[in-house]
């Protein structure tokens, strides 16, 4: 746990220091980086934007054991349309990946900046290195995020797509050196505050012959200005996948 709070404790003192809190130009609707399930939304990045998220999971796989994962996010935009973050995180638990973390650093882009809850096109190249017990590859994935607003507006119902490529670097004999990553999702207003998003996810696993297929649902409130809180849910579909997945987090906009 001391390396949970270590992470935690790094994570947020880097948010003191980016300053003091401005306003965040992506719609209330669109889910952000994790935050209330997997599904990632094109979303406008303006300059000057800085953005903290604290993540915490918790996964029973299908041969009943646990991890619980801390995942804390900084975010940085360098300039109109571009941004940079960097993600440490670290799991717990009894599952084969317990006891190890990685730290991931992402570029963020807009190849089509989305307008009034318009159709937006996101890259984001990432590259994530391991630590910890283990003996684990540095991964290097190329996401590119979709969204379309189903009417004007930026609290219009919003559909989103994500497709992702994931190469191991020196990966093992019995892993996948090369996967596929596919989710879609929607995500639409239920309140003045809240936000309530929906996806299905197709992911293989880094063993051969395994994929991980999910079902979920959150939902992000603002408790107030620049503060998300948000929590989701997701059940496993077939024998490979996990037989639930939990999500809490905190998202604040600087």
């Amino acid at each position: 746990m001391a390396r949970a709070s270590a992470i935690a404790a790094a994570t947020v003192a880097a948010a003191l220091w980016l300053g003091a809190p401005g306003v965040r130009a992506e719609p209330p609707v669109d889910p952000s980086g994790g935050l209330p399930i997997t599904i990632d939304a094109a979303s406008r990045i303006d300059a000057g934007e800085r953005e903290l998220k604290l993540r915490f999971g918790f996964e029973r796989t299908d041969g009943g054991r646990n991890a619980i994962v801390a995942d804390p996010e900084v975010e940085l935009s360098l300039a109109r349309g571009l941004s940079v973050s960097v993600a440490p995180s670290y799991t717990f638990g009894s599952a084969e990946d317990a006891d190890r973390g990685d730290v991931g650093f992402q570029l963020e882009y807009n190849l089509v900046e989305p307008r009034d809850g318009g159709f937006g096109l996101t890259i984001q190249p990432e590259i994530t290195l391991p630590y910890g017990s283990g003996d684990e590859a540095a991964q290097f994935e190329l996401m590119l995020l979709a969204s379309r607003g189903l009417g004007t507006g930026k609290d219009a119902p919003r559909l989103h797509v994500n497709l992702a490529w994931r190469h191991l670097v020196d990966a093992d004999p019995d892993e996948r050196a090369d996967r596929t990553f596919a989710a879609v999702g929607a995500s639409l207003p239920v309140g003045g505050a809240t936000a309530l998003v929906l996806d299905l996810v197709r992911e293989p696993a880094r063993g051969r012959d395994e994929v991980d297929k999910l079902v979920e649902a959150g939902l992000r409130h603002s408790i107030a200005e620049g503060f998300v809180l948000a929590g989701g849910a997701g059940v496993g579909l077939g024998p490979d996948s996990p037989d639930f997945r939990l999500l809490l987090g905190l998202q604040r906009a600087f």
